[in-house]
């Protein structure tokens, strides 16, 4: 998908825009009546398909990309429109769904109690004292969309348990029982997450713990050789993890805490593709085991993701829903699956690179930061697909001078503040081109020189980033606001560039 839309871009920018008369007609015909623009994705078709007969591909082949591009990108007003309300609808419900358990709540989960055997009884009683309180058991009831749902996947977290009990049991003895942070210490096999995953406590507007996923820094290569065991293994391992730092916090804040999940996807590794019955294999394992753990994602934002990865969660949307229902038959209802669908509208973003406007309305100053720190890029080969930056944190009236050499990339110069608005974060863009210069921050944030190599398909770039801010000493963002991993930064040198001395 991602091949022939590349090709199809290549194709019809060509032929639009290398002759004046047939471009001049072009935004003519679509600068006015947008509705118009799904043409452009019926063209998209035809000139990936052009493309694939120029490469000698089968007339089938061909055939089944044109279709597939036409029924995944046409543009739907009606379904846009109802996508946009119901996304609206679901953040308010987001909102609704954190509260402590009500009375009513408090009822449902009593008459929850009372419809287990006597044996079922016994077994909850043997369960940790978070997985019986109210609020674990709300959870069910929240997640499920009746109560004869909720008593079903009870039972089946009942089940779980017992199946898993000495795996449980070791998970368990490796975490505090009085945690309130998401350390990979704890967790099975958590050596190998370290590198790709960062915890930022209090990393949204709304108070939530913040995942950072950085799938660069992942070896999903390693973690597909695994036996399936080991998957399961870990994958208990985090989710009693999140269990237990959630339910802690909750009654900290007496509120149904969350993880909200922020991923740069850049470098999103092929090897699920190339190898999808492993990757299969892996998720059948552990499906019904992450079906015992209701609610625990407040939500999900996808950054940096590059075409393919865009294309398939739009592809998702449209088809892969009802494919997925046939992946995994026996594993969910569907009443239920539908109601999980719904949720997943409203709490899933997906962004790709260059989207910073966007990111910046989603994500938090602090996951920005840390972010930044951890994709950091001074000088070398950026690899193909990747975005890396060289950032700085300045004060108002702080000055950063920066500068850029590379033989090829996308530069952007941006200046991400705390917003005082509905957003998490506010970006103001600047002007920035291969060389040097410099900036002064108008109020305190994050200076960043972001290079971009996503637009690769195979070739690395080489690039030298420099930024530092003056006083050299001011860099790094107040211990009591953000959450940073080091006070210390390098001396850099701009080398012979005279604006910059």
């Amino acid at each position: 998908v991602s091949l022939a839309d590349r090709a199809s871009n290549a194709v019809f920018h060509h032929c639009i825009f290398h002759d004046p008369a047939l471009h001049r007609r072009f935004c003519q015909t679509f600068a006015h009546r947008p509705q118009h623009t799904s043409m452009k994705w019926a063209l998209d078709a035809v000139a990936a398909s052009t493309a694939l007969v120029y490469f000698g591909c089968s007339r089938s082949l061909v055939l089944v990309v044109a279709a597939l591009m036409v029924f995944m990108f046409w543009p739907r007003r009606q379904e846009q429109q109802a996508s946009r309300c119901a996304c609206a609808a679901n953040a308010e419900a987001s909102e609704a769904r954190m509260r402590w358990p009500t009375a009513g709540e408090e009822a449902q989960v009593q008459a929850l109690w009372q419809r287990l055997t006597p044996q079922e009884h016994a077994q909850l009683r043997a369960t940790p004292d978070d997985v019986q309180h109210v609020l674990f058991m709300t959870r069910f009831l929240r997640g499920l969309t009746t109560l004869e749902g909720a008593l079903g996947r009870l039972r089946e977290m009942l089940a779980y348990r017992g199946e898993h009990a000495a795996l449980i049991n070791r998970a368990r003895a490796r975490i505090p029982e009085d945690t309130l942070d998401f350390n990979l210490d704890f967790v099975l096999h958590g050596e190998s997450l370290k590198d790709g995953i960062k915890f930022i406590p209090q990393g949204s507007s709304d108070g939530c713990f913040v995942e950072l996923i950085i799938i660069r820094n992942i070896d999903f290569d390693g973690i597909l050789a695994w036996p399936t065991e080991q998957v399961v293994e870990i994958m208990v391992s985090v989710l009693e993890l999140y269990s237990v730092v959630l339910h802690n916090q909750s009654l900290q804040q007496r509120r149904m805490c969350r993880i909200y999940f922020v991923e740069d996807a850049c470098g999103f590794p092929v090897s699920i593709l190339l190898h999808p019955l492993l990757w299969l294999k892996q998720t059948h394992a552990v499906l019904p085991i992450v079906k015992c753990y209701p609610e625990l994602i407040y939500r999900v934002t996808i950054f940096n993701a590059p075409p393919a990865l865009t294309h398939f969660v739009s592809m998702f949307e449209r088809v892969g829903k009802h494919w997925f229902r046939g992946w995994f038959p026996g594993e969910i209802s569907e009443s239920e699956f539908d109601h999980e669908m719904r949720k997943i509208d409203g709490k899933l973003k997906v962004f790709s690179a260059g989207e910073w406007s966007e990111v910046a309305g989603a994500v938090a100053l602090k996951v920005l930061w840390r972010w930044s720190q951890c994709t950091q890029h001074h000088e070398g080969d950026v690899g193909a697909g990747l975005v890396v930056n060289r950032s700085v944190w300045l004060q108002q009236d702080e000055r950063a001078k920066w500068r850029c050499d590379s033989q090829g990339g996308t530069l952007q110069g941006l200046f991400f503040t705390s917003s005082q608005g509905p957003f998490e974060a506010d970006l103001q863009r600047i002007s920035v081109a291969a060389g040097c210069g410099e900036f002064i921050a108008p109020s305190e944030g994050i200076f960043m020189l972001a290079f971009d190599n996503s637009g690769a398909w195979r070739s690395s770039v080489h690039a030298r980033l420099v930024v530092d801010s003056h006083p050299s000493d001011a860099i790094s963002p107040p211990s009591s606001r953000l959450d940073r991993e080091s006070n210390t930064k390098p001396m850099l040198d701009f080398g012979s560039c005279c604006g910059c001395r």
